[in-house]
């Protein structure tokens, strides 16, 4: 709903997946990536995603920071205007921004980033400018459904242990 008319999206998933996670969380991910794209093709162009199975190498696992071991993957590619290197660099940071005052806040690639993390996982992009953009995150894949009770994930939705934390409110 939230695409512009001239905008085609494809899917292609796996649906026998399953991942140990906190799933509004990770729809944000992916709402953060995808409306990313959408700002990068304007009012035309192509969003692929894909979601897949994936075996990460050591070799793979020390470039991307993750555990070796089998992963799902979400695969998000558009045909936008792409990314400069400094550009690319810099676009997992908290309050980076490419909009102009007032056009963005520069947290939702920034959020995505840590929400990956937090479920042991990571993310690649690759984009150069006129190319457009593919980013590719990793996920921890389980061979079964999460058992329920505390700490883990439910079709009611997770239940992750209370623990202690601070608030920050600025």
């Amino acid at each position: 709903r939230t695409l512009p008319k001239g905008i085609a999206l494809t899917a292609n998933l796996d649906r026998g997946l399953f991942i140990d996670g906190d799933r509004s969380h990770l729809v944000q991910v992916m709402l953060n990536i995808c409306l990313n794209s959408v700002q990068a093709l304007g009012d035309t162009g192509h969003i692929d995603v894909t979601v897949a199975t994936q075996i990460v190498d050591d070799a793979r696992g020390a470039e991307l920071e993750l555990t070796p071991g089998q992963y799902a993957v979400l695969d998000i590619k558009d045909d936008g205007s792409g990314m400069s290197a400094d550009v690319k660099a810099r676009i997992f940071e908290p309050f980076f921004t490419t909009k102009p005052l007032g056009g963005g806040t520069g947290l939702g690639l920034a959020m995505a980033w840590g929400t990956l993390k937090d479920h042991r996982g990571g993310a690649h992009v690759e984009s150069s400018p006129g190319q457009g953009t593919r980013f590719t995150c990793f996920l921890p894949l389980q061979q079964a459904p999460a058992a329920t009770g505390p700490g883990h994930s439910s079709p009611a939705g997770p239940r992750w242990p209370r623990q202690a934390m601070n608030v920050l409110l600025v």
